[in-house]
C-alpha cells in the first residue's frame, strides 16, 4: 500500500497538452468513420467512381468500435496520468493508435484500388499527427511501419497472393501489376512520408524547446516572486522594528538630553554658583551640543511617523488655511529678529483638506522656517494658499540663498543638506525635507520646488480638498 502515499508528480505544461492532443486525435477519427460511410453510401453520384461498398461499412464499423474502445480507455487512463504525469504511458497509448490506424489504412486501401487509389497519400496525416504527439524517433518508426505496410500490399496484389480489386471508373486498366507505375508511387509516397516526418518534427521539436525554455523562465520567475516575497517579509519585519527603536528613543534619549540640557541651562544661570569664563564656555557648548541632539531625536521621529503614516481614521477636515496662518503667527517674530520682509497671503477660498492637524503643522513649520533659517537681512519670504480646480496650493517663496541644479534632485533624500545650506548653518539634521514630502504623499499630495543659486527658492504642496462633512 505505500503507493498511496507516493507524492504525484510535477505535470508541466508539455504533459498536459500531449494528453489533450491525443483526446484530440480520438475525436478527429469520428470524422475518418463519417468519411467513410459517406464513400460507402455515395460513391458514384460525387466522384464517379465505384467503391466495394460492404468491406467500406464493415470498415467503419470497426473502426467505430475501435474508437469507442479508445474512448473508454482514454477516459480511464489519461486523467491519472494528467495528475501523476506518466509521458512513457501516454506515449505508448499514442504508439498504439497510430499504428492501428496505419493497419486499418492499409486494409481499407486493399479494398478500394490498392496502390491505384490516389487516397493512399493519406498515410501522411498519419506522419504529421505521429511528429506532433511522438519524440522523433518514434515518428519515424511510424514512417516506416507506414512505408512497410504500402510497400508489403503493393507487391502482395502485384503478385497476385491478395486478389487486386479494381477502382471502376478512375482508371481504365488495372495499374496494380505495371512495374513502373508501382515503383513510382512507391517512391513518390515513401519519400513524401519521409520528408513530411522530417519537416514536421523540426517543427515539432523547436516547439518543443520554446516549451520548455518558457517552462523554465515561469519556474525561474516563481521562484524569484517567491525570493521577493521573503525579502518582502524580511524588510516588513525589520521596518517593523526600526518603528520600535524609534519608539524607544523617545523614551531612552530624548527625556535623558531633556534632563542634561536642563542641568546645562541651571548652570549657565548661575543657580548652582559663580561659573568661571573658561567654564562656561565649555557649558555652553556642551548645551548646544545637546540641543543638536534633541533635534535629531525629535526629526527622526518625526520621520517614523511620516513613514508610517497617518490612519485615515484619524484624519478630520481640517481648515488649511487657519493652520497655515496658525503657524505663521509663530515665525513672524523670528522674521522680524532677522530683519526679513515677512508676508502671508490666504486667497484660498475653500480651503478644507482630511489630514492630520500636527502633521500639516509639522509640514507648514518645516517649509517656512527653512526660508526664514537660509535668508539673510533685508531678503523677503511670501507664503500663499490658492486654490486650484479640486486641490489647495501652498506656496513658500524666499529670496534667499537659493539651491545649486545639482542638489536640488537629491533635496528630499534623508540626511541629504545642500553644500551652501551647510556653510550658512553648520548644525542641521538634513531630515526636515524628506518629513515634508512623505507627510505630503501620506495626504495623497505633491511637492515640487524651483530655485535659482544666490536669488532665492519656491516651494509648492498640492492638497487635495475635503468637504467639511468628510
Amino acid at each position: 500500500m505505500s503507493h498511496l502515499n507516493t507524492a504525484p508528480k510535477t505535470v508541466s505544461p508539455v504533459q498536459a497538452e500531449l494528453v489533450e492532443r491525443i483526446e484530440w486525435f480520438i475525436r478527429l477519427r469520428w470524422l475518418a468513420v463519417l468519411g467513410l460511410l459517406v464513400a460507402a453510401i455515395f460513391p458514384t453520384p460525387v466522384l464517379g467512381v465505384v467503391f466495394p461498398r460492404t468491406p467500406l461499412l464493415i470498415t467503419a464499423a470497426v473502426l467505430a468500435i475501435y474508437n469507442a474502445a479508445l474512448r473508454l480507455q482514454a477516459r480511464r487512463i489519461l486523467p491519472r496520468v494528467a495528475q501523476t504525469g506518466a509521458v512513457r504511458k501516454v506515449n505508448l497509448f499514442a504508439n498504439f493508435q497510430i499504428s492501428v490506424d496505419l493497419i486499418i489504412l492499409t486494409a481499407l486501401l486493399h479494398f478500394a484500388g490498392g496502390i491505384e487509389n490516389p487516397f493512399r497519400c493519406y498515410y501522411v496525416f498519419h506522419m504529421i499527427i505521429a511528429s506532433i504527439l511522438l519524440e522523433r524517433r518514434a515518428a519515424f518508426l511510424q514512417c516506416t511501419l507506414a512505408s512497410a505496410l504500402l510497400t508489403t500490399l503493393a507487391l502482395l496484389e502485384r503478385g497476385n497472393i491478395l486478389v487486386h480489386v479494381h477502382l471502376v471508373g478512375f482508371t481504365p486498366t488495372c495499374l496494380h501489376d505495371s512495374g513502373i507505375f508501382v515503383f513510382g508511387a512507391l517512391f513518390v509516397c515513401i519519400t513524401t512520408f519521409y520528408l513530411s516526418v522530417y519537416m514536421a518534427t523540426a517543427i515539432t521539436e523547436r516547439l518543443r524547446a520554446k516549451d520548455k525554455a518558457i517552462v523554465a523562465a515561469q519556474a525561474l520567475a516563481e521562484s524569484r516572486a517567491e525570493e521577493l516575497a521573503e525579502a518582502n517579509e524580511r524588510l516588513r519585519e525589520a521596518d517593523a522594528a526600526k518603528s520600535q527603536l524609534m519608539v524607544r528613543l523617545e523614551h531612552e534619549l530624548r527625556a535623558p538630553l531633556s534632563a542634561i540640557q536642563s542641568c546645562l541651562r541651571v548652570v549657565l544661570d548661575g543657580l548652582t554658583g559663580p561659573v568661571a569664563d573658561g567654564a562656561r564656555d565649555m557649558v555652553q557648548r556642551a548645551e548646544k551640543r545637546t540641543q543638536s541632539m534633541i533635534v535629531l531625536v525629535n526629526d527622526l521621529l518625526h520621520l517614523a511617523q511620516a513613514r508610517k503614516g497617518t490612519p485615515k481614521a484619524e484624519m478630520k477636515p481640517l481648515d488649511f488655511v487657519e493652520a497655515v496662518e496658525r503657524v505663521c503667527r509663530d515665525m513672524a517674530a523670528e522674521a522680524e529678529r532677522k530683519k526679513i520682509s515677512f508676508t502671508v497671503d490666504g486667497r484660498a477660498g475653500l480651503s478644507y483638506v482630511l489630514a492630520s492637524d500636527s502633521e500639516i503643522e509639522e509640514l507648514v513649520t518645516n517649509l517656512v522656517s527653512n526660508a526664514i533659517k537660509y535668508s539673510d537681512a533685508g531678503a523677503s519670504v511670501a507664503v500663499a494658499t490658492r486654490n486650484e480646480g479640486d486641490r489647495v496650493l501652498f506656496e513658500v517663496a524666499d529670496t534667499g540663498i537659493g539651491i545649486a541644479p545639482e542638489d536640488q534632485a537629491q533635496l528630499f533624500q534623508e540626511f541629504f543638506r545642500a553644500r551652501n545650506a551647510k556653510v550658512k548653518e553648520k548644525t542641521g539634521t538634513g531630515l526636515g525635507l524628506s518629513i515634508v514630502q512623505k507627510i505630503v504623499e501620506s495626504h495623497g499630495g505633491t511637492i515640487s520646488v524651483e530655485s535659482q543659486l544666490g536669488k532665492g527658492s519656491k516651494f509648492t504642496v498640492s492638497l487635495p480638498l475635503a468637504g467639511r462633512s468628510s
